[in-house]
């Protein structure tokens, strides 16, 4: 199956040309949304390469999540591994099914740490949830064993 259909958004923080080219012969729209310390060279900030997450809200909200393909991460710069997505970038790819490995990544580690903390994590039962989209409004209260 392909990644992208024609008239469909790929949004990344950057692109590089070679990315940017592809997604275009793809016949898709290449979005780059960096945040806003990555537009100014001469300041200086810690990492200048992470993606403007209102932006992303922003767009998805305008376009439809249905017409973006993809959200991505460049790989680091200095290493080349895959970037560790962001907790909020997470929250929005999930949902939308635009996600990628990092992605998935950051959901694996956090269900790891869950694990290994099973001991002191309480456990939560559902006192008030909506007919449909439970996992987005449902209201919680701990379980008292």
């Amino acid at each position: 199956p392909e990644l992208v259909t024609p008239g469909q958004y790929v949004v990344l923080n950057t692109f590089f040309d070679t990315t940017r080219g592809h997604v275009g012969l793809a016949g898709a729209k290449p979005v780059d949304l960096i945040c806003e310390e990555g537009k100014n060279p001469s300041t200086y900030a810690d990492f200048k390469g992470n993606m403007n997450i209102a932006a992303l809200r922003e767009f998805i909200a305008e376009h439809g999540a249905e017409q973006v393909a993809a959200i991505g991460l460049d790989p680091d710069p200095e290493t080349g591994e895959p970037r560790q997505a962001i907790a909020e970038f997470t929250r929005l790819a999930i949902p939308h099914r635009v996600y990628t490995q990092p992605h998935l990544d950051v959901v694996a580690d956090a269900l790891k740490a869950i694990k290994d903390r099973r001991e002191t994590v309480p456990g939560y039962e559902i006192i008030e949830q909506a007919k449909v989209l439970r996992h987005f409004t449902a209201k919680l209260q701990p379980v008292r064993a």
